[in-house]
């Protein structure tokens, strides 16, 4: 196969097109590359689009890693590993950046439609290419190196490209500042309120129970009003061992407090599978008991996702009791360790922190995660080999296997007992799940073939870094 024809497109420091715009010659066979004049190309370049162009046939824009060198002689230098195309990411942050590969017919049709005033345009590009259908898709490999920091648009001319963009794809969702410098959220208006379950099983620690069998009071009820999510349009769901059953009433909540009796005798992810079968809502999510929230917007923040047809489950931003961020989607200590490297990986050079992040994931934990009763029906509800945990992390990956996303979201914060599922996590849990799920694991797409649970890839190292990347663009 002959080496694809590349046409450069030159663009600003801030991802524009430099006046006069580029008139493509051949867009019917062309590839163009969009890249501003700091970058230096990976010299192979056309092989490495070649074969991703081959493997993917339905990908018509690609992106990959960037390096920043830095030092005398290039002697340190920052990789900006990015994890397969995640519009949820894409609207909180321009991760994806350039160079961009395109196929130069796909560049003519969407760049028309692009504002030429814009002040980020390969920012707007890539939501425009989201509406028009087209594939966008990660070569996991460095294609870019530069001796300065990342360059992207501004954050101002990113949010009001993406808040133009969101008004005309969904008139109910609405692009706001997260909660960090530099970040957008996206937020759902809500005017019709659905009907919502919060499920509350007991503690892994069984014998937290008075002598009614009266569950301790879930912590984050104490924080619900009625600015939280309409009264008549929430229950409580509190698992409860015995004959004792039925309706609190108290006047310090305005909403349903339902006990609902479970057969002590079964497995934990066996109740689990009766209380949310139980549940007269569609809408559920599942809050450890003792988990407290910060402010009454975290509901909201869950259930802005949580009704998106495509979204199969959503998860919050969990904190320890001192503040630590806890992290998501771990099967073990090294993996937590490891992922705390992975997710300051791929921000690096952003200068932000994953978490702080609206993105799609793999896994989200069961500790505060919102679903839809139709979808754990699709899939049989949690696999109840398991015994005690890892029930929710296969959940969430068996999702994905039917297509829909896994989204963590920072606007929902809430303060969780972090260790208590890691020292309840038996062995067979964490046997079957490897069993079933370590070559994905393997391949992520959520994360970097580069990075592994083991360590992350080390960002500074002379001899690390290829010959290429150190020259003068």
């Amino acid at each position: 196969m002959s080496p694809f024809a590349l046409q450069s497109i030159a663009l600003t420091d801030r991802g524009n097109q430099e006046v006069p715009w580029t008139i493509v010659t051949e867009p019917s066979d062309e590839w163009v590359v969009l890249a501003d004049r700091g970058c230096r190309i990976n010299p192979k370049l056309n092989p490495m689009l070649m074969r991703a162009a081959a493997t993917r046939p339905d990908i018509t824009i690609f992106f990959g890693d960037e390096v920043v060198v830095s030092g005398e002689d290039c002697q340190h230098f920052q990789t900006v590993l990015k994890p397969e195309f995640d519009l949820t990411q894409l609207l909180a942050i321009d991760y994806i950046g350039w160079p961009l590969l395109v196929q130069a017919r796909v560049f003519e049709a969407v760049a028309t439609r692009c504002d030429a005033r814009s002040e980020a345009f390969t920012y707007e590009f890539l939501l425009r290419a989201v509406s028009a259908g087209h594939g966008i898709g990660r070569i996991p490999d460095i294609l870019s190196s530069r001796g300065e920091r990342v360059r992207r648009a501004t954050a101002h001319a990113r949010q009001a490209i993406a808040a133009a963009w969101m008004a005309e794809v969904d008139a109910e969702s609405e692009i706001v500042p997260g909660q960090a410098a530099g970040i957008s959220h996206m937020s759902r208006r809500f005017v019709d309120y659905p009907p919502l379950s919060i499920v509350v099983p007991a503690p892994v620690q069984e014998g937290r129970f008075g002598a009614s069998k009266m569950p301790i009071v879930p912590s984050f009820i104490e924080g619900l009003d009625g600015d939280s999510w309409p009264a008549d349009r929430l229950t409580i769901l509190v698992e409860s061992y015995g004959g004792d059953h039925g309706v609190c009433p108290d006047p310090r909540w305005p909403f349903a407090v339902e006990r609902v009796a479970v057969d002590a005798g079964n497995g934990r992810v066996q109740r689990l599978n009766e209380l949310w079968r139980r549940s007269k809502t569609d809408h559920v999510i599942f809050v450890d008991s003792d988990a407290a929230a910060h402010d009454q917007d975290w509901l909201r923040a869950l259930m802005s996702f949580a009704m998106i047809d495509d979204v199969g489950a959503v998860g919050a931003r969990l904190l320890d009791r001192n503040g630590a961020v806890k992290p998501i989607g771990i099967a073990s200590e090294d993996q937590r360790r490891a992922l705390v490297s992975r997710n300051a990986a791929m921000v690096a050079g952003l200068g932000l922190s994953l978490p702080d992040v609206q993105h799609e994931c793999s896994m989200v934990p069961g500790t505060v995660l919102a679903t839809r009763r139709s979808v754990l029906e699709r899939i049989g509800g949690f696999d109840e080999r398991f015994e005690t945990n890892l029930y929710d992390l296969d959940a969430c990956l068996r999702l994905r296997m039917l297509g829909y996303r896994i989204i963590h979201t920072p606007d929902a914060e809430l303060i969780v007992n972090a260790d208590a599922a890691l020292e309840h996590r038996s062995g067979s849990d964490i046997s079957l799940f490897l069993q079933r799920w370590r070559d994905f694991l393997n391949e992520d797409p959520a994360g970097h073939p580069r990075l592994t649970n083991q360590a992350a890839m080390a960002t500074s190292g002379h001899h690390l870094l290829p010959d290429w990347a150190r020259s003068s663009p």
